[in-house]
């Protein structure tokens, strides 16, 4: 999946949005210079960030898995967001790993974002078995076709620990409750990311044994730390 084509692109990209170049004016030279489809525009698009996006993140997430060893009960799951990756992981679909060390799918690119309520099924019941002692709440963004619905299976799925909620935006409300409750955050929103202080990698915890049988998985993170030393 990680052709050399694509490799020199990620590791541009990141060279130049570190040098604070505007990152849409840089991901459309890049994507030109190297004639980049649909996905693997997404791929640079979703999972390749600045040195200090990826050092803030790599904070809050270590931060997170604290709260979580020291016993914080409470956990936010953004509903779609993680729902998606997931299955996309089961379905061996692309995956790749962001500079940050998050899992991203690239599923609307790919024509894949409906999913159906068995694959939903499936994989909050995967999440249920992740965090069987945690009280889990799925926002689900008002928008979003059948939102309601869906979470509140998917919530039943999981079972008595589990709840939902729908909400006008999402990200403004996961944001708001990790600052003002120290809630953790399941997500790899970059808008989410960037200012909630405690965050997890749900796709990854739940569905790691599955990720290593997945040939179709970018790993950003290694093609940029890995040779960051050579490319600088």
């Amino acid at each position: 999946m990680s052709s050399p084509r694509l490799i020199r692109s990620i590791r541009e990209y990141r060279f130049l949005i570190d040098r604070g170049y505007n990152p849409e004016s840089a991901l459309r030279l890049v994507e030109n210079r190297y004639v980049l489809s649909r996905l693997e525009r997404d791929i640079l698009y979703r999972g390749v960030h600045t040195k200090r996006h990826d050092e803030k993140v790599k904070a809050a997430f270590m931060k997170g898995m604290r709260e979580l060893e020291q016993g914080n009960p409470n956990i936010l799951i953004d509903f779609i967001n993680v729902v998606t990756t997931i299955i996309e992981i089961i379905d061996r679909s692309v995956i790749s790993i962001g500079s940050d060390g998050l899992l991203r799918d690239h599923a609307k690119v790919l024509g894949r974002s409906k999913k159906t309520t068995e694959e939903i099924r499936n994989a909050c019941r995967l999440i249920g078995k992740a965090l069987p002692d945690k009280r889990l709440v799925l926002v689900s963004e008002k928008n979003y076709p059948y939102s309601e619905l869906k979470a509140g299976e998917c919530a039943r799925v999981i079972g008595a620990n589990a709840y939902y909620i729908v909400v006008d935006k999402v990200d403004s409300y996961l944001i708001k409750a990790s600052i003002e409750e120290k809630i953790i955050v399941a997500t790899s929103d970059s808008v989410i990311i960037e200012k909630a202080p405690l965050i997890m990698d749900l796709p990854y915890m739940v569905a790691r044994d599955r990720l290593s049988l997945n040939e179709n998985v970018v790993d950003i993170e290694d093609i940029i730390y890995g040779l960051e030393n050579q490319f600088y």
